[in-house]
């Protein structure tokens, strides 16, 4: 066993030299005065004051001295943590996860939640032990360690005042992962490795027990439930911040898209929620370009509501300009950041178009027409590209807007909109064959594709009816069933043909039908590239959250490009080796701006937060882990009684100083 302290041999000198100081106070000579007085009554206590006051007589007993060195003992005592120690054994170790995401800038009572969590974080930092370790880890959608285990306490409250919010979502699951891992003991592992290793319990002694680390989370409860797995070795405290009785309005969903019957018109859609515990009123405004352009009044918006507002706008005449909109709530409640969410329109850009097809003139001579190839982007391959390894990257990240598969399945459905002939696209899809010949029933005249089209007299050698997912299109019908059909995908829509404009027989590639020496095809083609290929139409751009990353290309290659932030804050960018530019998401609210060289405002980026987990700030009673309910931990707010008990030693020794002073001012000689 060995006794140390934080301070070492200092510590230790510090403590013998205290009680000494005392003991020579009561060996000095007092400073008398000379009076002259009528009587010799006082001689006796004269005298005895000077025998205690003279250096080597004997040091009479005093109450107010023993007094003096006890509590002088103890306040030292409880400043330096002197104690039997064994090699084995070290303090606790705390871990606090501070929630930063975006629901954490509420207002409770005229204080975020941000700044109440740090308030109960600094208290119960003042209940800790001099030689437990803490350790300070923020979460929103990213894990940030602001601080490793430590016992200076004064770090971890400067690293505390550091933290700040964002508006971005919460992980909680992947805080707790890392926490489990930063404080999960490895040291049985080793031990084990070290006793078979010398073949003796000699490495037992490097080995260190370390205590189970105290996990303390720091959150409104926004989170769905935690995995059981996560939260093995450590025991979790939940401090919930907030109030279960909240006032938020707010916008989930904000976006917009082309109107098929009208091209020229944009349709906006958005969602709004009312996760109050009493009924709103609001102006919902909608705003192009920062003006006004309509206004829906809302007088009672209950709570648990969901309010879904659509609106329409005529673009501006010119082709080139970008239009960017807001949508705001004009509410007072506790949480702002979702009271706006955007989104913009983009100038017109060439669309990139993917063909893979093992050869098929009459796909590839309708795509080279003088009129569609000056408007796309135009990229050939062969079936081979299926398997490689750049087909993954079209599967991963928005690469091309139309991809056209001639007669073969893709392995799995790329990032776009897509024009499938003769096969299944997916599993979602089927095909029949149906009995040749095949001839036109019925085409629809009302869809963007197929409207004024007449599609009646249409036959066909070889085809297959289709079976499409739940809200599909049928386009074109035959005696056996649908022909062409278009079905929604997520954000993109998938356009199947039944039969292929090629037929093979006896090796050779023959017509399958006349459909491309009529105008009709090219005029259908054209149609599939305007709407799925957006040929000719500006961007229409959804909003990205905050941290997230947006690839575009622009229409020249320039060497840079500038960002212009909401608040003025500028950035370059450089371009990737496929010449395309990759723009982060900062964490900043609002309408990012793309500048060339000359300062041309090219393109816009909409950042909204828009996600109902972040409006629903109304504290939760318990979170889960697994199927366990943790609840609240007890709320600490106050200093801890280990500083209160040094404070109460510390103003009872400086009294007794003072008790002494005056003792020795009372005899006057």
């Amino acid at each position: 066993m060995n006794f140390n302290s934080p301070w070492a041999w200092l510590g230790w000198a510090v403590l013998v030299a205290v009680p000494i100081l005392i003991l020579l106070l009561y060996f000095l000579k007092l400073r008398r005065q000379r009076l002259q007085v009528p009587s010799t009554l006082l001689w006796r206590r004269t005298l005895e004051d000077l025998q205690v006051n003279s250096l080597w007589q004997r040091l009479r007993s005093s109450l107010l001295l023993w007094l003096q060195l006890l509590v002088a003992i103890l306040l030292l005592l409880s400043v330096l943590p002197i104690g039997c120690q064994s090699e084995q054994t070290i303090g606790q170790r705390h871990l606090f996860v501070l929630d930063t995401s975006a629901s954490m800038t509420a207002v409770d009572g005229g204080v975020s939640r941000l700044e109440l969590a740090k308030r109960q974080i600094d208290a119960r930092l003042s209940e800790l032990r001099d030689y437990d370790l803490a350790m300070l880890m923020t979460c929103d959608d990213q894990v940030q360690i602001f601080q490793t285990f430590t016992a200076d306490r004064s770090l971890l409250r400067r690293k505390l005042q550091d933290v700040t919010t964002r508006p971005r979502l919460t992980n909680m699951e992947d805080a707790v992962r890392s926490a489990v891992a930063l404080t999960t003991p490895v040291n049985s592992a080793a031990k084990t490795s070290g006793d078979v290793a010398d073949g003796n319990n000699e490495s037992s002694g490097a080995a260190t027990a370390v205590q189970p680390a105290t996990l303390h989370l720091y959150s409104d409860g926004g989170f769905p439930a935690l995995k059981a797995s996560e939260a093995t070795d450590v025991f979790i405290e939940w401090h919930p911040i907030g109030q279960a009785l909240v006032t938020n309005l707010g916008i989930t969903t904000f976006n917009a898209q082309w109107n098929e019957r009208k091209p020229e018109v944009v349709d906006l859609f958005a969602r709004v929620e009312n996760v109050s515990s009493t009924s709103l009123a609001a102006d919902v405004e909608l705003r192009r370009n920062g003006q006004v352009i309509d206004v829906i009044r809302q007088d009672n918006i209950n709570p648990g509501t969901t309010l879904s507002l659509d609106f329409q706008d005529i673009l501006p005449a010119q082709l080139d300009a970008v239009t960017e909109y807001e949508l705001r709530l004009i509410v007072e409640d506790d949480l702002t950041v979702d009271n706006s969410a955007y989104c913009v329109i983009n100038p017109a850009r060439k669309p990139r178009i993917l063909l893979i097809t093992p050869g098929n003139d009459g796909l590839e001579s309708v795509l080279s027409t003088t009129l569609i190839a000056e408007g796309v982007e135009l990229v050939v391959e062969g079936p081979e590209f299926l398997l490689s390894a750049t087909y993954q990257e079209l599967v991963e990240q928005p690469l091309y807007d139309l991809v056209v598969f001639d007669r073969m399945a893709p392995p799995q459905l790329p990032l776009a909109n897509t024009m499938t002939w003769a096969v299944a696209p997916s599993a979602e899809w089927k095909v029949t064959p149906a009995q040749p010949p095949v001839f036109v029933f019925f085409g629809n005249n009302t869809h963007p594709l197929t409207a004024n089209l007449n599609l009646d007299a249409l036959g066909f050698l070889s085809a297959s009816s289709i079976q499409a997912p739940p809200g599909s299109s049928v386009l074109l019908t035959a005696a056996d069933g649908p022909l062409i059909v278009i079905g929604p995908r997520e954000n993109f829509q998938d356009l199947v043909l039944g039969f292929s404009l090629l037929l093979q027989e006896d090796g050779q590639w023959l017509p399958n039908t006349d459909w491309p020496s009529r105008i009709t095809f090219p005029v259908f083609m054209y149609n599939t590239l305007e709407l799925l290929g957006r040929l000719g139409q500006k961007e229409i751009a959804s909003s990205i959250r905050p941290g997230q990353w947006v690839r575009f290309k622009v229409g020249k290659q320039p060497q840079s490009l500038t960002t212009v932030s909401p608040s003025g804050i500028r950035q370059e960018l450089r371009p990737q080796t496929d010449g395309s530019f990759l723009f982060n998401a900062v964490d900043e609210l609002g309408i990012h701006r793309i500048l060339d060289n000359n300062g041309q405002h090219l393109r816009s980026v909409a950042v909204s937060l828009s996600d109902r987990r972040e409006s629903d700030i109304a504290v939760k009673e318990q979170t889960l882990i697994g199927n366990t309910a943790i609840e609240p931990a007890e709320t600490t707010t106050g200093e801890g009684t280990n500083l209160i008990w040094r404070y109460i030693l510390l103003t009872a020794l400086v009294a007794l100083f003072a008790e002494w002073i005056v003792y020795n001012r009372r005899i006057l000689l």
